[in-house]
């Protein structure tokens, strides 16, 4: 009975573990899909934009956790708190704008980004460490920033709008402080 009571248990925490690590690896996909059986192809496009910004906001923050725990820079270590910081903040304003849209959202970043940060950080000296550290974020920023831009103008929200003109002067800093 004892041995039952074992397996039964290792058994659940495995398959436990298993949908865990599923759920996150597919977290941004269910969110994109459950976004498109509930609305019509404009409000659609504003729902999977906000999916794409919470998800690249959930990255930069892993990956200003690394490089709080990585870099020996001292410029760049106070750099990953205001990182860390703002697109939390990002995070939790996009949430508050997705649940007053009914929209669905990533609950946590991929595992993809996890495994990016982590990999980064493991395979690289701090020097090295930091000079990748930068170009990543510096090409993230740059997409953002672009995708924003672009959103600005094919947004059909106004509260959208309002919510990328106010962001986006906020990451133009964050791409300044990383060149």
């Amino acid at each position: 009975m004892k041995y039952a009571l074992y397996i039964l248990t290792g058994w659940l925490m495995t398959t436990s573990a298993l949908v865990s690590c599923e759920h996150q690896q597919s977290n941004e996909r269910i969110a994109k899909e459950r976004n498109s059986e509930t609305f019509s192809s404009d409000a659609e496009k504003d729902a999977q934009l906000v999916v794409d910004l919470t998800s690249s906001n959930y990255a930069e923050i892993e990956m200003a956790k690394k490089a709080r725990e990585r870099s020996e820079d001292k410029e760049i270590r106070d750099l990953p708190s205001m990182l860390e910081a703002d697109h939390t903040t990002f995070v939790h304003q996009l949430q508050a704008y997705a649940a007053g849209k009914n929209i669905a959202l990533p609950g946590a970043p991929s595992t993809g980004a996890v495994e990016n940060a982590n990999t980064m950080a493991e395979k690289n000296q701090p020097a090295e460490f930091d000079k990748k550290w930068c170009a990543d974020l510096l090409g993230q920023h740059e997409q953002t920033i672009s995708k924003m831009e672009g959103a600005v103008k094919d947004a059909t929200d106004p509260d959208l709008k309002a919510w990328i003109n106010n962001t986006l002067p906020k990451i133009r800093v964050h791409r300044d402080q990383l060149k």
